[in-house]
């Protein structure tokens, strides 16, 4: 009855013993030996590097190495588009601390490892468009500062006029123009360039590796333009401005939340005079 079970189970269960610096198998099965290629009937008694195949039986002999210190090392291992938790345990006789047998227990995780991946995915990208949303947004942009080396600028978008269609033509039109949206801003990006969408009718963007006010003036120009072109959504026109506000790392701030606050105040400047422009921040703003 154990053994039939364990054919059928989506794991492996390998037996070890060392022979001065020879890995032997003394016993395999499960399931997913023969995803590997591996036949258990005529594995016994060889090498473990005959059985393995080679990226799996590194990963195995360090579990092992490491195991020595710890009696048990978990490692991963993928293969076949499947990821498996391997488990290292070793037998040892209690008086002379004699390593006995090595087990190492792989069982497959995959659908775990799918959960946790599609979990995080979500908590990092918004909903609606599947741009990075602002967690995300704070991430990257705090990790950037942390290196230090290279310069960008934050750029903080408010849609012009996003409500009024959102409230005259419908928020199945108003979801179409955002996700459109998203589409256009981030097809700009260019190299380490990424987009965001913080929520709303917000978006951010940033530029990377920008060194002066003049290609900073281009590449918002460029990004201004883009909102700007019409959208066909069911079969009707629609056009939008923007108002953006700029921040620059590290002449302006030095962390994301002062780079965000000095773009979103630099936003409003042009909110509050006629919308449809951008403007770099300047310390006026903070008066």
């Amino acid at each position: 009855m154990y053994n039939e079970l364990v054919q059928i189970l989506p794991s492996i269960i390998l037996r070890l013993v060392k022979n001065r610096d020879n890995i032997i198998v003394k016993h395999c099965e499960g399931k997913a030996l023969s995803e590997l290629g591996i036949d258990a009937s005529s594995a016994h008694d060889k090498l473990l590097d005959e059985v393995l195949p080679k990226d799996y039986y590194k990963l195995a002999v360090e579990g092992i190495s490491q195991a020595c210190k710890n009696r048990e090392y978990i490692f991963e291992h993928s293969f076949n588009k499947k990821v498996y938790e391997n488990k290292v345990q070793l037998i040892a006789d209690i008086s002379d601390e004699h390593i006995q047998e090595i087990i190492i227990f792989a069982n497959d995780i995959t659908r775990i490892r799918e959960s946790e991946d599609k979990a995080k995915y979500l908590a990092y990208h918004d909903n609606l468009t599947d741009l990075p949303n602002r967690l995300c947004l704070k991430e990257r942009v705090e990790a950037l500062i942390k290196e230090m080396d290279r310069h960008f600028i934050m750029c903080f978008i408010d849609l012009d006029g996003f409500k009024e269609i959102n409230d005259t033509a419908g928020h199945d039109v108003g979801d179409k123009l955002l996700k459109a949206m998203a589409d256009r801003i981030s097809g700009l990006a260019d190299n380490d360039d990424f987009a965001a969408r913080i929520g709303g009718d917000e978006f951010a963007f940033i530029f990377m590796d920008i060194d002066s006010d003049n290609q900073i003036k281009e590449k918002v120009n460029n990004l201004s333009k883009i909102i700007a072109a019409p959208f066909t959504i069911d079969g009707q026109l629609y056009s939008l401005t923007s108002s953006i506000g700029v921040s620059r790392f590290p002449k302006d701030a030095l962390s994301y939340n002062e780079l965000i606050k000095k773009s979103d105040l630099a936003m409003y400047e042009i909110k509050d005079n006629g919308k449809d422009g951008f403007k770099i921040f300047t310390s006026e703003e903070m008066v």
